[in-house]
């Protein structure tokens, strides 16, 4: 076992979802339930696709890496979404935050 892995409670805690598609609103209202600030970044995104989820849009992805506790990713590979996370991002991030990619390509 790991001494110096310490756990994190999630509440209060701000989670930033790239892609709000079906996996990423399934993550929302996992999240939400652990009373976890959510902010999306979707540029395909429509607020009226929203069933009961408290979220906030952001119109960039520098906005979401820099108040995100934790980044959880979730979009398909295309020409659009190669490279959409770089490292001048990962410089922009929180010190300590978490990455969690479930792309698919």
């Amino acid at each position: 076992m790991h001494s110096n892995l310490k756990p994190t409670d999630l509440k209060q805690k701000t989670i930033g979802i790239i892609g709000f598609g079906s996996i990423g609103k399934q993550v929302a209202t996992i999240c939400q339930s652990f009373q976890m600030k959510i902010l999306v970044y979707d540029p395909y995104f429509t607020s009226n696709n929203v069933e009961n989820l408290s979220i906030d849009l952001v119109s960039d992805l520098e906005d979401l890496f820099k108040k995100a506790d934790i980044i959880s990713i979730h979009v398909p590979y295309n020409k659009q979404t190669h490279h959409l996370v770089n490292g001048s991002l990962l410089k922009m991030a929180r010190g300590g935050a978490i990455l969690v990619n479930t792309s698919r390509g």
